[in-house]
């Protein structure tokens, strides 16, 4: 219908939740061409990360074929992870130790394609690895180098902790108190090192240390 005159154009309103999609999505395809290589952002302002974007996809639009994005569940299950806190340590447990699964092998494939394997390979390799190998010899032949044993040793107390509560096997305690604050306080605050730790391996190997602040803008690493 054509418009007459005095007819105001209709305006795209855009919703919380349309927004946080928008936003999420920017920074996956961001991320993407950092990972794939086609941006490098070493001591580069996020302003000026986001002009050599423009500037790339200006002069080759084809990059955008390249890049890969891929809007994950990682957000949302950190944010469920810390609602559910200590109060729902089993659900929170579960969380956490999803969040830590998706984003080692996350890693892993990246590595494994930087290797040489096509995706086919890397899933099967990732698929037959079991936690300790993801976190010890896989880890190592991948990047060249160690895991932190600290780390690993952690990454597998959050997943045994959640495997027991999954396969009903978490110790039995008095029903008004079925585990000990301290010790809830103690997992969550293991959970959030774990985190912290997955992301630095993240930023360092995958983005070249470049950051993306979670719920917010992306962030340049200085």
């Amino acid at each position: 219908m054509d418009a007459t005159p005095g007819d105001e154009p209709d305006t795209l309103r855009l919703g919380p939740e349309h927004l946080d999609l928008a936003r999420r999505l920017v920074e996956s395809f961001l991320e993407g061409m950092i990972a794939a290589g086609l941006i490098d952002p070493t001591g580069m302002s996020e302003a000026e990360i986001n002009a050599q974007v423009l500037q790339r996809l200006d002069s080759d639009p084809s990059l955008i074929a390249q890049s890969v994005i891929s809007i994950s569940h990682e957000d949302q299950l950190l944010a469920a992870a810390r609602e559910f806190g200590p109060a729902k340590l089993e659900l929170a447990v579960m969380m956490y130790a999803t969040w830590i699964e998706h984003k080692l092998n996350y890693l892993l494939l990246w590595g494994l394609g930087k290797k040489g394997f096509d995706p086919r390979e890397a899933s099967e390799i990732i698929k037959t690895a079991s936690l300790h190998q993801k976190t010890g010899s896989t880890f190592r032949l991948v990047f060249d180098e160690a895991f932190d044993p600290d780390a690993a040793r952690g990454i597998r107390t959050v997943a045994e902790s959640r495997n027991r509560f999954v396969h009903y096997k978490w110790t039995s305690t008095p029903i008004d108190d079925p585990f000990p604050d301290d010790d809830r306080d103690d997992l969550i605050d293991l959970a959030e090192r774990m985190v912290e730790v997955l992301d630095t391996v993240h930023e360092q190997r995958v983005l070249r240390g470049y950051r993306v602040r979670r719920g917010g803008a992306p962030e340049a690493a200085t």
